[in-house]
């Protein structure tokens, strides 16, 4: 199946000069990124925080990252 992605001119570019270098086609390099990307179980971590931070002591359960969200806001309005 076919797809459109949008990439910005400097990924674009580091990704044909990659490509190039190992004697791959864009299409597979990025077939091949996305198959390692699943595989690595980065896709499954926890919504709103990088999966680093879900193997810390607690868990992983983090508070979603909006969830502070107000508080960090009245603190920036009372300092103002």
């Amino acid at each position: 199946m076919n797809i459109s992605i949008y990439l910005e001119p400097p990924l674009l570019k580091a990704l044909e000069d990659k490509a190039k270098e190992q004697g791959k086609k864009r299409n597979a390099a990025i077939r091949e990124a996305v198959e390692r990307w699943l595989r690595s179980g980065e896709a499954e971590h926890v919504e709103g925080w990088p999966h680093i931070l879900t193997q810390l002591g607690d868990g992983g359960n983090l508070p979603p990252f909006e969830a502070h969200r107000k508080e960090l806001t009245t603190f920036a309005e009372a300092t103002a």
